[in-house]
């Protein structure tokens, strides 16, 4: 069953009337990336899509029913000689649960389809717009050999201009980048065309991706480049991509898991591995190796590890600033216990440590360095500054140097453990027996 898309008719004959479009078989269509900024409610009545004014929409509205930010988007459509503009907070029913639930679900086809998106960089919410410059570009003309050539006074700074900016600092905007085919970056002070692994600049300057993590990401086809980049380069660039996406601002904490989900969706089918709260079977060793981050607060830590959502102790999605570790060689442990369930819990053997008559150093509130006369023979990262009791680890995997890579749990009933941290231990510090148990 064809799949009903609403769109924005930017194309007609009135230049100040829009009207929304109902179509299933829509291309050639624009995409908006944008920050929504802290709306009020008079402006979300205003500016949004909502049941009281869809039919109406329908009809046609007036191009000053919207705010800046969109309206320069309107334009940037009709100057790409383009008909239609999707922009969520117009194309998505606003304050309706039902809607919203079924559109987060498609933000993958909406961005991978769209012939080219639109990104707002330089405004930070809605009402700001992104075609006005600070210091509007200067073009010189000079000649040479009698012709004439034209040189622009602006500077290119992609990283800070593009990577860096508040917008793509949001947890939603990622999988918009990463899917888009193109994209027409609006910074501050530049404006750059993303496509393939080049980007090209207003002052004529064409800048060529490494091919690192840079090199998937302005992947046209993502996550095509991926299934040749061999599992090193693989895991590499996910780990990458997490940590960012860990620490990328989110409206609703809710959202976590659905802000990504197309992307994931997407990556396992091409991947062919079956990817659960974030973390795909094909690295589940090295993805449940992960850290609370050195540099966060004790505060961001309190705001972290929330699993109200649905999120599991085990995945990095549960914390907001994570670092995936270790990033020498690492052996994957002889376990074939850790697996899925039909409900997203890990089964697992849990071993005990053998720390009776070892000296445990606090080196801050969630790292912990355990010595044995004076040898330092473990050490261990908290995911949060609570006193927890350690109850037993999950091997994950073990350096050459023979030390074993664990997670740290607790046991909750019947069984059941919940992961509080993670570390590095040497391996006669382990039990040789072990229990089954779940993970959760």
């Amino acid at each position: 069953m064809a799949c009903l898309v609403v769109v924005i008719d930017v194309g007609g004959p009135d230049p100040s009337t829009l009207k929304l479009l109902e179509t299933t078989s829509l291309r050639g269509y624009i995409a908006l990336s944008h920050c929504w900024g802290k709306p009020t409610d008079e402006e979300k009545t205003q500016y949004c899509t909502t049941k009281e004014n869809y039919q109406a929409r329908l009809k046609g509205f007036s191009i000053d029913n919207l705010p800046k930010t969109f309206q320069d988007a309107v334009r940037i459509t009709r100057a790409i000689g383009q008909s239609y503009l999707w922009i969520d907070a117009v194309c998505i029913i606003q304050m309706d649960q039902e809607d919203w639930g079924r559109e987060s679900l498609s933000m993958e086809k909406v961005f991978s389809s769209a012939y080219c998106t639109i990104s707002a960089d330089a405004a930070k919410n809605w009402t700001q717009g992104f075609l006005e410059r600070k210091s509007p570009p200067k073009f010189i003309t000079t000649y040479k050999n009698g012709k004439m050539m034209y040189a622009c006074s602006t500077s290119h700074d992609f990283d800070n201009h593009v990577s860096r900016s508040e917008l793509n600092k949001r947890a939603w905007v990622i999988q918009e980048r990463f899917l888009s085919r193109r994209i027409l970056h609006f910074a501050e002070d530049h404006t750059y065309f993303a496509c393939g692994e080049r980007v090209r600049c207003e002052n004529f300057t064409t800048l060529i991706s490494p091919k690192r993590k840079e090199y998937f990401i302005f992947d046209p086809a993502f996550p095509e480049r991926l299934t040749e980049a061999g599992y090193e380069r693989m895991l590499e660039f996910i780990q990458h991509m997490f940590k960012e996406y860990a620490q990328a601002g989110l409206t609703n904490r809710s959202d976590k898991e659905i802000a990504i989900s197309g992307l994931l969706q997407r990556m396992q089918d091409v991947i062919g591995s079956e990817c659960v709260h974030g973390t795909f079977r094909c690295f589940l060793a090295r993805l449940l190796l992960w850290r609370v981050s050195d540099t966060v607060t004790d505060n961001e830590v309190a705001c972290s590890g929330d699993t109200e959502h649905g999120l599991p102790s085990w995945s990095w999605m549960s914390h907001d600033h994570i670092e995936f570790f270790p990033e020498h060689e690492f052996i994957d442990a002889p376990i074939n216990a850790n697996s899925f369930d039909s409900e997203s819990q890990l089964h697992v053997r849990i071993f005990e440590l053998e720390l009776r008559d070892c000296y445990m150093e606090e080196r801050g509130e969630r790292h912990v360095l355990v010595q044995d006369d004076d040898q330092c023979i473990a050490q261990f990262w908290l995911d949060t500054h609570e006193k927890t009791q350690i109850q037993g680890c999950i091997v994950v995997g073990k350096s050459q140097e023979h030390r074993w890579f664990v997670l740290l749990v607790t046991e909750i009933p019947r069984k059941r453990y919940k992961r509080f941290g993670v570390g590095e231990i040497n391996w006669h510090y382990i039990s040789k027996t072990s229990s089954d148990g779940v993970l959760v």
